[in-house]
C-alpha cells in the first residue's frame, strides 16, 4: 500500500470516478455456457477505490446494504416483534494515538465497542461499522462506531432493550478511560419502520465519497484524503454474536432460515483477463493483446457481487 503523501499526491483535485482516477484498467472476459451459444461478455473492473471513488464506492456499499436489508425483512417474517437498535458510540477526536496508529488503534476500540455490546446486549448479533468523517463535514475527523443490534438471542428468544442514554454513557466512557462522558446516541425500531431500517442501513453501509460529494464541489481535496486515508488501514466491518460469519449460517438453519449465495454470472466461463487503456476519442478500451473494445458492450462490475439470499423454511 502506498503512502500517506503518495496517496494525496497521486489523487488530489481529481474527480471521484473510475474513469477519471485511473486509466489503466483490468476488463474480464466471459464466455456463455448455455447451450448452442457462443456469446462472450466483458466485464470492466472498478479503480478498487472505494473511499474516493464514486462508482466503487456504491458498488462496495452494497455488498452489505442488500444481504442486511434481505436478513431483516426475512427475520420479520419469522419474529414480527423482533426489535432492532441502533447505538453510536462516539470517540473523542483526541483519543491516544487514534490518528498515529489508526489500525491497531481502531482494532482496541472495536474490541471495547464488544465489550460494550455483550455488556447490555448479551447473546445477541449484529454489525459494527466504523466512521471517521462527519456526513454533513466530510472534511472534518469524526470518530464512531455505528452498531445494529437484533433483539433475537442464541437462545432463539427475542429479547427487549430499553437502556437509559445516562447508563449506556457511563459505561462506554469508562471503557475508553475518560474522565469526562462522551456521547451516545441510540434508536429503537421494529417491523412497521421497515422504510426507516432501509434508510439506516443505506446511511451506515455508505463510503464517505458519498457525503463528499453531496457537500463539496467534487475535486477530491487533500483533507479529505488524508482522513479516508486512515480508512484503507482496516476493515471498518465486522460483526459480533451470532452473525459472526463462522456463526451465523448454523444459527439462521436452528431458527428455520437458509443462506444462499446467488451468483448472477453462473451461466458465464471465465475466460480470461486483460489490461486495458481507455481512449476517450473512440470512447473504446485499448486492450493489451491490441483488441478495441467499445465502451458501451461492457458491463457493470456489480453484476460480480453476489447476493446473499435469506429465505424461510415454508416461505
Amino acid at each position: 500500500m502506498i503512502g500517506e503523501n503518495e496517496f494525496v499526491f497521486k489523487y488530489a483535485n481529481h474527480i471521484p470516478h473510475c474513469k477519471f482516477l485511473k486509466k489503466e484498467r483490468i476488463i474480464l472476459k466471459f464466455i456463455s455456457t448455455q447451450p448452442d451459444t457462443y456469446k462472450q461478455k466483458y466485464i470492466l473492473l472498478g479503480c478498487g477505490e472505494h473511499l474516493i471513488c464514486i462508482d466503487c464506492g456504491i458498488a462496495y456499499s452494497k455488498r452489505f446494504y442488500y444481504p442486511l436489508v434481505n436478513l431483516t425483512e426475512t427475520l420479520f417474517l419469522a419474529f414480527p416483534k423482533l426489535e432492532i437498535a441502533h447505538i453510536v458510540l462516539t470517540i473523542p477526536r483526541n483519543y491516544p494515538n487514534l490518528t498515529e496508529s489508526p489500525k491497531s488503534t481502531v482494532t482496541k476500540l472495536f474490541k471495547l465497542a464488544r465489550t460494550f455490546l455483550n455488556r447490555f446486549f448479551p447473546d445477541t448479533g449484529g454489525l459494527i461499522v466504523y466512521h471517521n468523517w462527519s456526513s454533513k463535514h466530510p472534511e472534518f475527523f469524526h470518530p464512531h462506531f455505528h452498531c445494529i443490534i437484533f433483539g433475537l438471542k442464541t437462545s432463539k428468544t427475542l429479547t427487549h432493550f430499553y437502556y437509559e442514554v445516562s447508563q449506556l454513557r457511563e459505561f462506554w466512557s469508562k471503557l475508553l478511560n475518560l474522565s469526562t462522558q462522551t456521547d451516545i446516541y441510540i434508536q429503537y425500531f421494529y417491523q412497521r419502520h421497515l422504510r426507516k431500517i432501509k434508510f439506516l442501513y443505506r446511511y451506515v453501509t455508505r463510503s464517505p465519497i458519498l457525503d463528499y460529494t453531496k457537500t463539496k464541489n467534487p475535486i477530491l481535496s487533500s483533507a479529505f484524503l488524508r482522513l479516508v486515508y486512515q480508512l484503507k488501514k482496516f476493515t471498518r466491518f465486522r460483526y459480533f454474536g451470532w452473525m459472526v460469519p463462522s456463526k451465523k449460517h448454523k444459527f439462521l438453519l436452528s431458527i428455520g432460515i437458509k443462506e444462499y449465495h446467488y451468483h448472477r454470472i453462473k451461466q458465464w466461463s471465465f475466460a480470461g483477463f486483460y489490461k486495458a487503456y481507455y481512449l476517450e476519442d473512440e470512447d473504446a478500451w485499448w486492450t493489451d493483446d491490441d483488441n478495441l473494445i467499445p465502451n458501451k458492450i461492457l458491463l457493470d462490475m456489480r453484476l460480480l457481487i453476489p447476493y446473499h439470499i435469506y429465505v424461510l423454511n415454508g416461505g
